[in-house]
């Protein structure tokens, strides 16, 4: 739906994104190459149904210290063919999701919820519930040297994976995962 590309920053206030497709990665939102100084933002949101053949079935950020900040939104039922359910983040992205929902969301390998390769990622009073990954992370799916993951006062719960990690999983020399405050429960590998 829409494509977000260099040095351009996209504001999005009460939008609603539905039903929205992508051949590759961002079924709702393609985010890259645009400054951290000036995130795009989603408040007041609701991305549903949104699905992306590649990663991120409704946000997909990347390259360059490209950030995406999602703030008091809803983002449930997406799918992604790859990773990343709902949100997902590479290449240096930035990832910063506050007093949010994501919620039944589904990805065909890693991150039902979230996934980032690369990326740094940040939760404030967020839950991730109720999504499904098909290897890894059925909440969220952190890999790679240059990912990080902060989760405070958030909640991981009803998440599942096949192999590993029903909540979360942090693989492949994954910088650092933080939890503080939080909640993890019914997840299942």
């Amino acid at each position: 739906a829409v494509y977000i590309y260099y040095k351009s920053q996209g504001i999005f206030l009460r939008t609603k994104f539905f039903h929205n497709y992508a051949g590759v990665n961002g079924g709702a939102v393609l985010s890259t190459e645009n400054s951290p100084k000036d995130p795009s933002l989603f408040k007041d949101c609701l991305l549903r149904h949104n699905k992306a053949f590649g990663t991120g079935g409704a946000i997909h950020a990347t390259t360059g210290f490209t950030t995406v900040h999602v703030d008091t939104s809803v983002l449930d039922y997406n799918y992604a063919g790859d990773s990343g359910g709902a949100i997902s983040g590479s290449n240096d992205a930035i990832l910063v999701v506050d007093h949010s929902t994501i919620a039944n969301n589904n990805a065909s390998e890693h991150g039902g919820g979230i996934h980032a390769i690369g990326t740094s990622v940040t939760t404030h009073t967020t839950s991730v519930v109720d999504s499904v990954a098909g290897i890894t992370g059925g909440g969220v799916s952190l890999t790679g040297d240059r990912s990080s993951g902060a989760f405070y006062s958030s909640i991981i719960s009803r998440c599942n994976a096949t192999w590993y990690g029903g909540g979360v999983v942090a693989s492949n020399d994954v910088r650092q995962l933080t939890v503080e405050d939080g909640t993890f429960s019914h997840c299942h590998v």
